[in-house]
């Protein structure tokens, strides 16, 4: 019995598909979810406010004669097309199993998977990004939240140095020195308002700001709310995407897991999302292309290529509006 048993026994497989390694973006959906522009055009330009007339007011009495002048208020900021790829190939042996999804031979469409694990790698890779501090010149990285907020690096293609050349084109300053996103700093409620108020400075409104921390900050502010009964919740705005979050005087405080799990648990971001504007080319934002059959070249294999492409990238146009500190804790 048990020999007959053995050989009529085939392996059950589940031909649904896990998928172990998906992560949260919110950054990501944040920056998709409040703007993204799809433009043409070799560069990104934005002209910028940058100062008032008020050095040419007068206060003058009857017969004073009235003086004139003027002065330049606008900068150009520019920047460039930031390009990425991701790579999809398969070979003849996963072409012929999967010309008949219904065979054992193929319980999953593997094409399907692997597409669908470039795309989400791209997104990964942007998400990345979004985080870095990519310099103005090339053309390879999307520039991110600190490529626009790190005090005196050149943005935007406008060179800036502490409180003396751009000040107003800086990221907010906690203690207003423009030295100091390094300066420890522990994670108190207190600390969070004073950041929200420098913050809203120079904001025209009451704009919403949103708190980007990894885990273990999360956790100490929410156990602060927590504890003293102000703890509320408010998921209206992420709760959709699967975000943990809470909202304390106008600041929406985000979990964001990658902070932690890519080594930077102590980064502090409070961004104003008006402010910035998630740039893609219509051709080239997430599309794969088809798969060109690689053996039709000269000693190609037999080999299907295909290519997830990006091309864009993230600017802010008022980077005092947003703060970055790197030593939260």
């Amino acid at each position: 019995m048990s020999v007959n048993l053995a050989a009529t026994t085939r392996e059950m497989w589940d031909s649904t598909v896990e998928k172990e390694i998906l992560m949260k973006l919110p950054l990501v959906a944040m920056m998709i979810e409040h703007e993204v522009l799809k433009v043409h055009g070799t560069k990104l330009k934005k002209t910028l406010v940058m100062d008032d007339a008020e050095s040419l007011a007068q206060s003058y009495e009857a017969n004073e004669p009235l003086t004139g002048g003027e002065k330049t208020v606008t900068e150009t900021a520019e920047w460039q097309w930031k390009k990425f790829q991701v790579p999809v190939t398969y070979d003849c042996d996963t072409e012929i199993e999967n010309q008949d999804a219904s065979k054992v031979e193929a319980p999953v469409d593997e094409v399907k998977t692997i597409v669908e694990a470039a795309q989400t790698g791209a997104r990964k890779k942007l998400n990345t990004l979004l985080y870095g501090a990519a310099a103005d010149d090339g053309k390879k990285d999307f520039q991110g939240l600190r490529s626009a907020l790190t005090h005196d690096a050149t943005y935007g293609g406008l060179a800036r140095a502490t409180t003396v050349t751009r000040a107003w084109w800086q990221g907010a300053s906690l203690a207003g020195t423009f030295t100091d996103q390094a300066t420890a700093y522990s994670a108190s409620i207190a600390n969070v308002r004073r950041a929200a108020t420098v913050c809203g400075r120079y904001a025209p409104n009451d704009q919403k700001l949103y708190c980007f921390v990894g885990e273990t900050l999360f956790n100490a502010y929410r156990a602060q709310y927590e504890a003293r009964s102000w703890y509320t919740r408010d998921g209206s705005k992420l709760a959709k995407f699967g975000f943990q979050t809470f909202v304390d005087n106008n600041v929406e405080y985000v979990c964001d897991s990658y902070l932690t799990l890519s080594s930077h648990p102590t980064w502090f971001f409070l961004i104003d999302p008006e402010t910035w504007e998630l740039r893609l080319s219509p051709k080239r934002n997430f599309r794969i292309t088809p798969f060109k059959w690689q053996g039709e070249q000269v000693n190609g294999l037999d080999r299907y290529l295909a290519r997830v492409l990006v091309a864009g990238n993230c600017i802010c146009s008022k980077p005092n509006h947003n703060m970055f500190l790197s030593n939260v804790g």
